[in-house]
C-alpha cells in the first residue's frame, strides 16, 4: 500500500514530504485553497516562539547563608510567574528542597556556634565562612 505524500514540488525539484489534507493532494501549508490560513499559522508561530528578553543580572557571589537564600527566592518567584506546567512544578519542588537544606545547614551551624560558645566562653566571635575568620579559628585552635 503506498501512502499519499503532498504533490507540492519545492524550489529545488523535490517533493513535500507531509500528509495531503482529506479531499486535497496538498499539505495544509501548501493548499492553494488555504494560502491565508497557513500564512497566518506561521505569523502565529513565529509569534509565539519569541521568548521574552532577560534582563542582565548584576555578579554577585554565594558568600553567606543569606546570599542563596536570596538567590533561591529569587528564582522561586521567577518560577511562579512561568505558565503551570510539569517542569514548573518540578523546578518548584527542586528549589523548595535546595532551599530547606540550606536553611537546615544554617540552623545546624548557629546551634553548633552556641555549643562552642558553652564550651570556649573565652572563644571571640569569629566568622569563619571568610577566609581572615577560617584563619584566625585556625590559630586559636592551635593555642
Amino acid at each position: 500500500m503506498q501512502v499519499k505524500k503532498c504533490q507540492y514540488a519545492r524550489v529545488d525539484g523535490s517533493p513535500c514530504r507531509a500528509y495531503p489534507m482529506r479531499g486535497s493532494e496538498y499539505c495544509f501549508m501548501h493548499d492553494p485553497a488555504r494560502v491565508d490560513d497557513a500564512d497566518g499559522a506561521r505569523r502565529r508561530g513565529g509569534r509565539n516562539r519569541r521568548r521574552p528578553k532577560v534582563k542582565p543580572v548584576e555578579p554577585f557571589h554565594l558568600g553567606s547563608v543569606d546570599d542563596i537564600v536570596r538567590l533561591l527566592e529569587t528564582a522561586i518567584a521567577d518560577t511562579l510567574v512561568l505558565e503551570n506546567s510539569l517542569g514548573r512544578s518540578r523546578a518548584l519542588a527542586h528549589l523548595a528542597q535546595v532551599a530547606r537544606s540550606v536553611l537546615q545547614g544554617a540552623e545546624l551551624e548557629a546551634r553548633m556556634a552556641a555549643i562552642e560558645d558553652l564550651l570556649n566562653p573565652r572563644r571571640e566571635t569569629i566568622d569563619r565562612r571568610t577566609s581572615w575568620g577560617r584563619m584566625l579559628w585556625e590559630r586559636q585552635k592551635a593555642e
